[in-house]
């Protein structure tokens, strides 16, 4: 545990090297989310959505899926295709004591701190400045969250890793990455709350693992849904982050063996 703890303070010291780095990526989240605030607004006119919701909920909503996605949504697999995959680099790991995957996810948890701190502040002073915000106000919702976050960010660090260790077998992932990009966008929430959507729709989300990366904790953030409601859906979190941590580990074992040319 100590080493681990050591790898994480050399790699966030290295994220506040690169701060500035984080922070043009967060503002480029804002910007979006702010693009998207405003057409909401546009479109419905001045107080009120086309589905009965107002300016109040839809910028709660935003702000929300702004913090949750800089505290939940990682972005691992460009640096374990390149640099451990086709770099080589995951030699060096193998040879460690330390199991790859931990590492990696101990490389990741600082910029995600840096990324939800400033999601925080961006949530405090729009609480801030508008007191009527969509925001929960009890203790149990607020435990429910933050075990729904952790599950996220599980879900999303192991997800983008099985994007990653797919350098394994193609020569590059750019395709699966925007593939997998725009049903982030579509279906975790990031356009509009899934409830806005055709029930057709919402029916195809109901079997992909997106919206629990950030749709789900957004929604128990938001304290619109009662714990009794909350519970099946960290339920889903947890079957989802189970599912996607057994296919990673067999991908790993044999992507390891594809890479020391074993058979």
């Amino acid at each position: 545990m100590r080493r681990l703890l050591t790898i994480f303070s050399l790699y966030f010291q290295q994220a506040l090297q690169y701060r500035s780095k984080a922070l043009v990526y967060f503002l480029l989240s804002l910007v979006n989310c702010t693009v998207l605030l405003l057409f909401w607004n546009a479109a419905a006119g001045e107080t009120t959505t086309t589905v009965g919701q107002g300016f109040s909920y839809m910028l709660s909503y935003y702000v929300l899926v702004l913090f949750v996605a800089a505290c939940s949504m990682c972005y691992v697999e460009n640096s374990v295709s390149f640099f451990d995959i086709f770099r080589g680099d995951i030699s060096r790991y193998l040879l460690q004591p330390l199991p790859y995957t931990m590492v990696k996810l101990f490389q990741e948890l600082p910029w995600r701190l840096m990324a939800g701190t400033c999601g925080l502040i961006v949530l405090l002073t729009v609480r801030f400045v508008t007191p009527s915000m969509h925001l929960l106000h009890d203790i149990p919702h607020l435990f429910l969250f933050i075990v729904s976050l952790v599950l996220a960010f599980l879900l999303s660090f192991y997800f983008k890793m099985i994007v990653g260790i797919s350098a394994f077998w193609i020569t590059s992932i750019t395709g699966i990455q925007e593939f997998v990009q725009v049903g982030v966008i579509v279906f975790a929430g990031f356009m509009a709350p899934l409830s806005f959507f055709p029930p057709l729709l919402q029916k195809v989300a109901n079997f992909l693992p997106f919206p629990s990366m950030v749709y789900i904790p957004v929604t128990i953030l938001m304290g619109d849904i009662s714990i009794a409601s909350s519970l099946p859906m960290i339920a889903v979190q947890l079957a989802w982050l189970g599912g996607i941590m057994a296919m990673y580990q067999v991908m790993l074992r044999r992507g390891i063996k594809t890479y020391g040319g074993v058979s």
